[in-house]
């Protein structure tokens, strides 16, 4: 009754029945929502996030709650179809109704699934969306989900190799390192990685990161 319209998506339909349960245990309305909500947003070990009402959340706005909303729901879809979806939203339900809490080791195993289905479609998932607005002819905003999609990821990426190999002398050729996985763009800067000539100078460099490989290119 606070609201005369509302949106129906992936949050409100996870918190559904345990807010009922929750409202049959003692709490009130908004209580058990808020507990729901935040029981949800830890299943994906996402924190420190003010989503407001899900019902209100949108994923053609800008905003974290609204970033948070379609990270989630990339998640959980990936590469389901229709019914797999469905069968999975029931489970996670059913699992989390009593308690908040995901139990099942398989269900979590399918979401770290889906988290690693995105990697290397984050810029796909964004241009889909936007073009399917577009299409409808409607002026959109996607919120930043990237920060929040892959929070399920716990394990630090490492270096599998390097060309040239370490300790190789070369001469006016470009360095790329590849990762055990793919990379966010944004964190690959001069402070997170350094190159220094044979007296340890840094050497300032110019670099391009396509999922998993970076180039790093000597500006001398």
């Amino acid at each position: 009754s606070d609201s005369t319209s509302v949106n129906v998506n992936l949050m409100t339909h996870l918190e559904k029945k345990r807010v009922e349960y929750l409202i049959v245990t003692g709490l009130s309305f908004s209580a058990a929502k808020s507990q729901a909500q935040g029981e949800i947003l830890k299943m994906f070990n996402i924190d420190n996030v003010t989503l407001g009402n899900s019902e209100t959340l949108d994923i053609s706005k800008c905003g974290d709650g609204n970033a948070t909303l379609l990270a989630i729901s990339a998640i959980l879809q990936s590469d389901k179809t229709e019914a797999e979806l469905t069968e999975l939203l029931s489970t996670i339900n059913t699992d989390i109704r009593t308690d908040g809490s995901l139990d099942s080791s398989t269900t979590k195993a399918t979401l770290v699934a889906g988290m690693e289905y995105l990697k290397s479609r984050r810029s796909t998932i964004r241009s889909n969306i936007e073009n399917r607005y577009s299409n409808l002819g409607i002026s959109v905003t996607i919120p930043a989900f990237e920060s929040y999609a892959f929070k399920l990821d716990t394990i630090a990426p490492t270096i599998a190799s390097t060309s040239p190999a370490n300790g190789a002398t070369v001469d006016n050729l470009s360095i790329s390192a590849t990762f055990s996985e793919v990379m966010d763009n944004s964190t690959i800067t001069a402070g997170t990685f350094t190159i220094e000539d044979s007296s340890n100078n840094q050497v300032s460099w110019a670099v391009t990161t396509n999922n998993e490989i970076s180039t790093f290119t000597p500006s001398n």
